[in-house]
C-alpha cells in the first residue's frame, strides 16, 4: 500500500511539472503582442532580409537598433524571414520557449535530478527557478531578445564540460554564443587560465569555421566585407550607451560615479552628455573585474559553482548589461538552490545562503517602471539595482565555494 501510494504521489507530481512546462511554453506563445512597438526581433528580421539580399547589415544608429550580431546569425536567422513578420514572431518566440525549458533540462541533468522520477522537491525547486527569472522572461517575450538562446549555449557549453567532460562538446557552444555577444570570452579567459588549452584551441577553430559558414550563401568577398562591418560597428558604440542608468553593468556604474553625477544634466538626459570616458573609469572597472575574476581561482574544489559565478561575472564585466541579460542568473540561482535543498551541510549556512538569495531577488525586483514616476524611477535606477542584486548572488555562491572540504 505504502508503494501503490509513493507511486500515485509521483504520478502526480509528475503530471503537474508536465502541466507547467506546457504553460512556460504557452506563455511565451501566448503573451507575444503583434501589435508591441518596435523591439529586438525586428532588427533581426530586417537584418536578416538585408542578408538574402547581400545588403548592407550593419547600419549604424547612435548605438541603438542595430543589428550587432556576426554574420552568422543573420544566415540562420534568415529563414524566418521566408514567413509573415507576425508567424515568425510566434515562431522565435516559441523556439525561445524550447530553449528555457531545454536549459531547464540540463540544469538538472548536471544534477542528477531526473525528472523522470520528479518529487516535490524537484518541482519546487523548478518552480522557483522559473519565479525568479519569470521578470526577464516576459521582457524576452516582449521585444523578441537573444539572451535565452544565449542562455541555453552557454549552458550547454556547461553541463559538457561537468559531465561530458569532451573538450571539442564543450567549445562548440561557446564558439556558438560568441557569434551572437561577445560577453562569453570571459569563459575563453577561464579556461586558458585553468590550462584546458584544448578547449580554448577548439573554440577558436569553432570560430573560424562558423565566421566562414555564411560565404555558403553569400560568397567569400561579401562574407569578410560583412564580417569587417561588424568588427566596426562595435568598436563604435558610444558613450552614451555606457551612461545609460538602464546599463547595470560595473562600467556604467563608475561612468556614472565619476562622471555622469559631476556633469550639469538630468540623469534622464545622458545621451546630451558629451564627455569621454575617463581613464580612471576604466582602471576602476579593469581592477574590479580582474580583483572579482582572480577570486574565481583561489579555490579548485568547485567547478560547478566555478561556472555558476561566471555566468555572474560576464554579465556584470559586460559594458553593456542591460535588464534582459540578467536573464543568465538562472544558472547560479539554480546552484544556490540546489545547495539550499539538498547538500548535508549546517542549517545555520544554509540560512545564511537563503538569506543572500533573497535579498539578491528582492534588490534585483524591487523596482517596476510602472509602479513610479519617470522622474524618481530615473533617480533610482542611477543607482544600478540590477548589478547589486547580482553581486549578492555572486557573494552567495563564493560562501558556499569556500566551505570547508568536507562539505565541498
Amino acid at each position: 500500500m505504502q508503494a501503490r501510494g509513493r507511486r500515485f504521489e509521483a504520478c502526480r507530481v509528475h503530471i503537474l511539472l508536465y502541466i507547467f512546462l506546457l504553460v512556460i511554453l504557452c506563455v511565451f506563445l501566448f503573451r507575444t503582442t503583434p501589435e508591441r512597438a518596435y523591439g529586438d526581433f525586428d532588427i533581426y528580421y530586417a537584418a536578416s532580409q538585408n542578408f538574402l539580399d547581400l545588403k548592407p547589415i550593419y547600419i549604424f544608429h547612435g548605438g541603438s537598433e542595430e543589428f550587432k550580431y556576426s554574420p552568422l546569425f543573420a544566415f540562420l536567422f534568415s529563414p524566418l524571414t521566408w514567413l509573415l513578420k507576425t508567424v515568425a514572431l510566434y515562431v522565435w518566440n516559441g523556439l525561445c520557449g524550447i530553449f528555457f525549458i531545454l536549459t531547464l533540462y540540463l540544469l538538472f541533468s548536471i544534477k542528477n535530478l531526473s525528472l523522470k522520477e520528479v518529487q516535490w522537491k524537484e518541482f519546487l525547486l523548478m518552480l522557483l527557478l522559473t519565479a525568479f527569472v519569470a521578470r526577464y522572461l516576459i521582457y524576452h517575450i516582449k521585444i523578441g531578445q537573444v539572451n535565452i538562446l544565449i542562455g541555453f549555449l552557454l549552458m550547454l557549453m556547461t553541463y559538457c564540460f561537468l559531465k561530458k567532460r569532451h573538450d571539442f562538446l564543450v567549445a562548440m557552444p561557446l564558439a556558438a554564443s560568441l557569434m551572437i555577444k561577445l560577453f562569453p570570452l570571459l569563459f575563453v579567459a577561464y579556461f586558458f587560465l585553468r590550462g584546458r588549452f584544448k578547449i580554448v584551441f577548439y573554440a577558436l577553430l569553432c570560430i573560424g569555421g562558423f565566421l566562414l559558414l555564411p560565404l555558403l550563401y553569400t560568397g567569400i568577398d561579401q562574407c569578410f566585407q560583412y564580417t569587417r562591418e561588424w568588427v566596426q560597428l562595435l568598436r563604435q558604440t558610444p558613450a552614451t550607451m555606457i551612461y545609460s542608468p538602464k546599463n547595470n553593468s560595473l562600467l556604467s556604474f563608475y561612468s556614472w560615479l565619476f562622471i555622469v553625477r559631476h556633469e550639469p544634466y538630468a540623469i534622464f538626459e545622458y545621451f546630451d552628455i558629451k564627455t569621454t570616458i575617463s581613464l580612471t573609469t576604466y582602471l576602476s572597472w579593469i581592477g574590479t573585474c580582474l580583483g572579482l575574476f582572480s577570486v574565481w581561482f583561489l579555490n579548485k574544489r568547485r567547478l560547478d559553482i566555478d561556472m555558476a559565478g561566471l555566468f555572474i561575472l560576464a554579465v556584470i564585466f559586460n559594458p553593456l548589461a542591460y535588464k534582459e541579460l540578467f536573464y543568465l542568473q538562472i544558472v547560479p540561482y539554480f546552484f544556490a538552490l540546489y545547495f539550499i535543498f539538498y547538500e548535508k551541510v549546517s542549517k545555520v549556512w544554509k540560512y545564511l545562503v537563503s538569506f543572500g538569495v533573497g535579498i539578491s531577488f528582492l534588490v534585483s525586483n524591487s523596482i517596476k517602471s510602472a509602479y513610479l514616476p519617470d522622474a524618481i524611477l530615473w533617480k533610482f535606477l542611477e543607482y544600478r539595482p540590477l548589478l547589486w542584486g547580482a553581486l549578492l548572488l555572486f557573494l552567495s555562491l563564493l560562501f558556499i565555494k569556500f566551505l570547508d572540504d568536507k562539505f565541498a
